[in-house]
């Protein structure tokens, strides 16, 4: 029950789990023509593409992009997306966070941490960052359960009101019947 909760927890926090790719394969894949868009999604991207024709460095065109490309379940096109706005705006926390995100979904476990962190150096306070941390703790093999519990423990002691700190302490409580 736990391991499926924990993986519903890593759907809905952190996204679908993907393949890996290389860094030039994920730029050249946040480029490429939009694979599993809704016609919605495909008209949003080219509006968006043409305002990147303009400003390419723009990092708030750039994050909407990827949050189009996660939407889509395409984590790889999202990743290259949000390369690209950490890129061009490096202490913007959001773009961080879904980059961590992105990776983690490419199963780059070690560079969606070392973002995730960075979140927290810049901002000790970012529950969301703390939220995921504890599932990529969880989703290791085997899983890192006192790191895991340390994450959701911030959780608690940053939001203790929020409907995620409620969320993690049911976790960390089925991590203790483990």
């Amino acid at each position: 029950t736990l391991t499926l909760a924990v993986t519903v927890g890593v759907v809905v926090g952190v996204y679908d789990i993907g393949g890996g790719q290389s860094k030039a394969k994920a730029q050249q894949a946040a480029t490429a023509a939009p694979h599993g868009l809704n016609a919605s999604q495909q008209a949003r991207v080219s509006q968006l593409m043409m305002q990147l024709q303009a400003q390419p460095k723009d990092a708030a065109t750039l994050i909407q992009l990827g949050d189009i490309f996660f939407e889509a379940h395409d984590y790889n096109g999202a990743r290259g997306w949000m390369k690209r706005a950490v890129a061009a705006a490096p202490g913007d926390l959001r773009a961080r966070m879904a980059l961590g995100a992105a990776e983690f979904n490419n199963s780059d476990a070690a560079d969606a941490r070392r973002d995730w962190l960075r979140v927290i150096s810049a901002d000790p306070k970012n529950v969301e960052a703390y939220y995921d941390l504890g599932f990529l703790y969880v989703s290791r093999t085997p899983p890192d359960m006192a790191d895991a519990k340390k994450m959701w423990g911030k959780v608690i002691a940053l939001a203790p009101n929020s409907t995620v700190a409620k969320t993690v302490a049911t976790h960390i409580k089925g991590l203790a019947k483990e």
